[in-house]
Formats: structure tokens, C-alpha cells, sequence
């Protein structure tokens, strides 16, 4: 698979004034979808860790291509089943079409483009891809895929968390990649601005909140609203910042459950240990009890995500400080809703003694 990484790019996160840098990471997708690729393929992939702004930047595109030219959207989340669009009224001839498409994709791709009115594309949005399994495809299915991907009248748009490879997803074999990261020191600056721009920020502050979130748009937005609510002055400071952590870890609690669960168990080991502190290899396997080759998977994908990095000395570390400050106190937010389960089930049992 060709990537094209869109690291250090800014991205659309929020209300549309705060879509930075729209022209960079818009422009290589429009130049993926233009048709004229000499492979013909009129497919992407956009991958990257949740709540890092895919959605975002599918929505703006939507937005600037429906100003542009004759075009229809439809949105599938491959793992709820659910069916939307912003300009197709009446989904339901599509949705059994959506629901069976890979099962024949060329067959299925000719019904669709007949239900287009003229001279009108159809942009196809795929969610959750992840949770398609492939394993069962044979060649006769990738042939055929490989043949509706070059559909003329139809785009393709598939969402992923995780970097897809011949291995685990071969239907994405042949399609370009681009991989959707932490913004750029630059841009983030630029967010913390928008995110709060009735106070000032001076450089010392805006150096802590890169620390916190190392550019990640969702932990930016959140911490700053944060601190919009708690200061009571124009300027500020690191301390105002630090004070904003509590409540910050709180607002992000679901975001962060939902990004742990999608953790392999080896991936959560590895978190667990960071959080605390920069270690070796060494200390990782000692601490973890992986296999080597485990061990060193996991650390990729973890580096991959733009959660962990790795220093000159061969350490390693919790990238996204505000990330290893929830993960640091999980044993602490799971003890509290195991107890309150306690709770409510005591209460259950009451009302139903006390009734019955």
C-alpha cells in the first residue's frame, strides 16, 4: 500500500473556524479522488487514532465538493449499521445495497451508479472498517473490488483506526493511505487561539499545552474550554493550565474509554507501565511478560498512534502527557464503577425487598 502521510498537518476539528490548514490535507484527498490517477482508482483510505479529526475532515469535504459539483454522499458505519447522507433523500433503496456490497461489490456498484441521477458522482463513505472481517474473501472478491474501485461514477472514502496491510485487510491492497496525525507544533499553537481567542496566551503556556497534548486537536479543544470556564483573568498562565487538568481528564473520560477498549491486551500492558515513566525495552519485558516479538508490535502500533514514543537513549514514554495522566489513574475510575455497580445493585435489591 503507497501512504501518504499527513502528519503535521492541521486538522478540522470543532465548529468550521477552527479547520486549519484546510488547503494541505484536503488537497492530497482531492488529488487521490480526482479520476485521473493512471490506475484509475478512485479510493482512499484515512486512517489514524479515534478522535484525531477524520470525521472532520470528511465533513468539510463534503461541504466544499457540494459547492463544486454534482454530488451525492452516503455514509456507512460498517459496525452500528447505520445509513446517512447529507443530500439523498430516501435511504432505503441504498441500504441494502450498502449492507451486501462487499459480498459483490461490481454488481452492486452498476445498481447504485443506476439510481444517480445525470451527470452526478457518488461519494461512498465507509466507517468502521475495521470491523469488516476479510478473511474469508477469495480471489474471485478482490478482483471484483478491484474493479469497483475504478467505477467512474464512484468514490470511495474508507475510515480506519489502525494502519491497514496486505495481511490483515487485503481489499485495501491497491489504495492509498493517508494517515491522519497530531497537528504540528505550529498549527496547534494556532488551535489554542482559536479554541479560546478572547485570552491571551504567551509562550510559556502554550509550551505547557503542547507538553499536555503533543498537538492532539480533541485534548487541545477540551483543555482549553476548560480553562475558558475556570479563569478569571486575560492571561494565561502554566498554573491556570495545570489547575484545568482535573476537569480536562473528566470531559475526556468516554473519548478515552472508548480509545483503551480498542487496545490489544499487550498495547494496554505497555500503556499501563509508561504512564508512570520513560523505560527500556528491557524494563517493558521484565514489567509486561510479552513475548519479544509481541512486545515490539505493540510498541509500534503505540508509536504508530503518536501515543508513545521513543528517546535517543532507547527509552520510552507516554508521548500525549494528558493521555498517560487518564491511563495513570484508570485503576482509580474503574475501582469507582465497580462501586457504584455495588451501589446501584444494593438499591435494586432494596426497592425490590421493600416493594415486594
Amino acid at each position: 500500500m503507497a501512504e501518504q502521510n499527513l502528519n503535521n498537518s492541521a486538522l478540522p476539528v470543532g465548529e468550521e473556524r477552527n479547520f486549519i490548514g484546510r488547503t494541505d490535507v484536503l488537497g492530497k484527498i482531492y488529488g487521490i479522488l480526482s479520476g485521473d490517477r493512471p490506475d484509475r482508482i478512485n479510493a482512499i483510505v484515512l486512517w489514524g487514532v479515534p478522535y484525531i479529526g477524520k470525521t472532520t475532515i470528511i465533513q468539510q469535504l463534503i461541504k466544499d465538493l457540494s459547492e463544486k459539483r454534482k454530488c451525492s454522499f452516503l455514509d456507512y458505519n460498517l459496525k452500528s449499521k447505520k445509513v446517512s447522507s447529507p443530500n439523498i433523500k430516501g435511504l432505503e433503496p441504498y441500504r441494502p445495497l450498502l449492507e451486501s456490497f462487499f459480498a459483490d461489490p461490481l454488481s452492486i456498484s452498476d445498481q447504485m451508479s443506476d439510481l444517480l441521477p445525470p451527470n452526478t458522482d457518488l461519494f461512498l463513505i465507509f466507517k468502521e472498517f475495521d470491523a469488516l472481517d476479510t478473511s474469508q474473501y477469495n480471489d474471485k472478491n478482490l478482483s471484483d473490488f478491484g474493479k469497483a474501485i475504478r467505477h467512474e461514477r464512484l468514490k470511495f472514502i474508507f475510515v480506519v483506526d489502525r494502519q491497514p496491510n496486505e495481511d490483515t485487510c487485503p481489499l485495501l491492497k491497491d489504495i492509498q493511505i493517508c494517515h491522519v496525525s497530531c497537528l504540528s507544533r505550529k498549527k496547534a499553537d494556532q488551535l489554542v487561539h482559536f479554541s479560546a481567542d478572547s485570552l491571551v496566551w504567551d509562550q510559556h503556556s502554550l509550551d505547557r499545552i503542547w507538553s499536555l497534548t503533543c498537538g492532539h486537536p480533541y485534548l487541545i479543544q477540551h483543555i482549553c474550554a476548560v480553562i475558558m470556564n475556570q479563569i478569571n483573568q486575560d492571561t494565561v498562565k502554566p498554573a491556570d493550565i495545570d489547575t484545568a487538568i482535573p476537569d480536562t481528564l473528566r470531559r475526556i473520560d468516554g473519548a478515552m474509554r472508548k480509545i483503551w477498549k480498542k487496545l490489544t491486551d499487550a498495547e494496554q500492558r505497555i500503556a499501563y507501565i509508561l504512564a508512570n515513566s520513560s523505560v527500556s525495552l528491557e524494563t517493558l519485558s521484565n514489567a509486561t511478560k510479552l513475548p519479544d516479538n509481541d512486545l515490539k508490535d505493540a510498541l509500534q502500533i503505540l508509536q504508530k498512534w503518536g501515543l508513545v514514543k521513543q528517546t535517543d537513549n532507547k527509552r520510552y514514554y507516554f508521548q500525549t502527557e494528558l493521555i498517560g495522566q487518564w491511563v495513570e489513574q484508570l485503576d482509580e475510575i474503574e475501582t469507582k464503577d465497580i462501586l457504584i455497580a455495588i451501589m446501584v445493585g444494593f438499591f435494586v435489591i432494596f426497592i425490590l425487598f421493600y416493594f415486594l
